[in-house]
């Protein structure tokens, strides 16, 4: 937007920002009794994520969840905008079992590009 808004305060020299971005987060994923990274489910992923909007963030951009559930999150009022990238990529033994979905680190035919 360009121009001056009737009303408004100016800001000469100063930025206005709308609102934050994290862009490295895990809505669906919380810390297991062993201190360990576990999958959250779409309620308790659905609250990190009205509980990150109170702070101010107003996008979040995952960057993998177990199984890919916040493809299939819907965001709503009081949420912030989520831009979701599916599910984690790692190699065998090289990641936390629980958040692989059962495929112990490695990767089954078609799960990496679906036809």
């Amino acid at each position: 937007m360009s121009g001056q808004i009737v009303g408004a305060d100016p800001l000469p020299g100063r930025f206005f920002l709308s609102g934050l971005v994290d862009a490295h987060a895990h809505p669906a994923i919380g810390i297991g009794p062993a201190g360990f990274p576990v999958p959250l489910d779409e309620s308790a992923a659905r609250a990190n994520l009205i509980a990150w909007a109170k702070t101010g963030i107003t996008q979040v951009r995952n960057v993998g969840s177990a199984g890919g559930m916040t493809l299939r999150l819907t965001v709503g009022p009081g949420m912030p905008v989520l831009q979701a990238a599916g599910r984690f990529l790692a190699p065998a033994g090289r990641y936390f079992p629980d958040l692989l979905g059962g495929t112990g680190g490695r990767s089954r035919p078609g799960q990496l590009c679906p036809r």
